[in-house]
C-alpha cells in the first residue's frame, strides 16, 4: 500500500523539504475514513477531505496557504454538528529504537542501569488518553511503568496513518526532566527508520518545551475532525 501524501509530505519537513511558499492549498483524500483534516505549513495548506465538497466552496471559506485552512468559519462549515479537536503544532522526530545510549539520544549523564523504560499495559487501554487515541488513530497501543498511572503512552497511526504519540504523566513524573526521558523512551519504541509524531496545542508551553528538549522539531499545524455529514 502506497503513504498516504500527508505522510510524505511530513517525512519531508522533518528531513527539512517543505511544499512551495506560494499561498495555495491541495485537497487530499482521508487517510482514515470519516476523518477529515486541515493541515498547514509555511505558505501552503492542505485539506483532507472526501469528495462531497466541492474546491469553489471551500475557497469561499476562506481557504489558502497563509492559514486559511484553519479559519475556523471553514472549519466550523466542514465539521457541522461533529466532533472536532483543537487546532496543534505538529511536532516530529525519528524514532531511535536504541534503549542503551548510541543513536538514542539519552543524555550522557544517564547510566543503563537509570535509563527509562516503558512496557505494554493493555490494561490502560480504557484510560481517557489512549480512548482518545483510539477515537481518531488505527492499530493503537498503550505504554506506561510496570505498575500505576504515572506514566500512560498511546502509540498508535495517527496523521497521514504515521506513528503517533500521546502521552499524560502525573505525580513525580510531572517535572520537566523526568518527562524528557518519558519522550526518550517513546523514541527508543519506534525504529530508526521511522518518524514519531506529537501533536501538542500552542498553549501548551510545558509539553512543547519538553517535546523539543527530546529532539523534536516543529514542522506543521494540524487540526482533526470527524464530520456530522459522515457519521
Amino acid at each position: 500500500m502506497s503513504e498516504h501524501p500527508v505522510a510524505t509530505l511530513l517525512r519531508a519537513a522533518l528531513d527539512g523539504r517543505f511544499p512551495p511558499v506560494d499561498g495555495g492549498w491541495t485537497r487530499v483524500a482521508p487517510w482514515t475514513p470519516g476523518v477529515e483534516a486541515a493541515v498547514a505549513f509555511t505558505g501552503h495548506g492542505f485539506l483532507v477531505l472526501g469528495d462531497d465538497v466541492d474546491d469553489a466552496e471551500l475557497t469561499r471559506l476562506g481557504a489558502n496557504g497563509h492559514g486559511g485552512v484553519h479559519d475556523p468559519r471553514l472549519v466550523a462549515a466542514l465539521v457541522g454538528g461533529g466532533w472536532v479537536d483543537s487546532l496543534d503544532g505538529v511536532l516530529m522526530a525519528w524514532g531511535t529504537g536504541d534503549p542503551l545510549g548510541g543513536s538514542s539520544g539519552i543524555p550522557g549523564a544517564l547510566l543503563a542501569s537509570d535509563v527509562l523504560e516503558l512496557f505494554p499495559r493493555s490494561d490502560l487501554m480504557a484510560h481517557p488518553r489512549v480512548a482518545h487515541a483510539q477515537r481518531l488513530r488505527r492499530d493503537v497501543r498503550a505504554f506506561g511503568m510496570p505498575t500505576g498511572e504515572h506514566v500512560v503512552v498511546s502509540l498508535g497511526r495517527g496523521i497521514g496513518l504515521l506513528t503517533e504519540v500521546g502521552i499524560e504523566l502525573q505525580g513525580p513524573m510531572l517535572g520537566a526532566g523526568r518527562a524528557v526521558e518519558v519522550v526518550h523512551a517513546v523514541r527508543r519504541l519506534v525504529p530508526p527508520s521511522e518518524p514519531l509524531v506529537a501533536e501538542v496545542a500552542p498553549g501548551n508551553a510545558r509539553a512543547l518545551g519538553v517535546f523539543l528538549s527530546a529532539g523534536f522539531r516543529v514542522v506543521a499545524s494540524a487540526q482533526t475532525w470527524r464530520p456530522a455529514r459522515h457519521p
